[in-house]
């Protein structure tokens, strides 16, 4: 069984420019910049998909996502919960774990 992991992931709106929105601001109401601790990147991605849910984000509010093993980096949660190393390379769920090739 693999040890878990001591990751964080962050939380984070903006305004939409296409809905009159200011970009450079969080949405008002919606807890802004937040890092949440998760134990592995499955849990990362369904921390986002609810975060997204609960705040009623759209695509262009989203800017978390950011998964972070202490301070370095390790991927990334696309809106649709997808997860995304930083050279571009999709990570895939296998028996409920995301797996790469890369060893991450």
């Amino acid at each position: 069984m693999k040890a878990k992991r001591n990751l964080t992931v962050t939380l984070e709106s903006c305004g939409n420019t296409d809905l009159g929105q200011d970009s450079r601001r969080p949405l008002p109401g919606v807890p802004s910049w937040r890092r949440k601790r998760v134990t592995s990147l499955a849990s990362a991605s369904k921390a986002c998909l609810k975060y997204i849910a609960e705040h009623s984000l759209g695509y262009g509010n989203w800017i978390g996502g950011d998964i972070y093993e202490g301070a370095a980096y390790v991927a990334r949660v696309s809106y649709n919960g997808r997860l995304w190393l930083e050279d571009g390379k999709e990570l895939t769920l296998d028996n409920g774990a995301f797996t790469s090739l890369e060893n991450i």
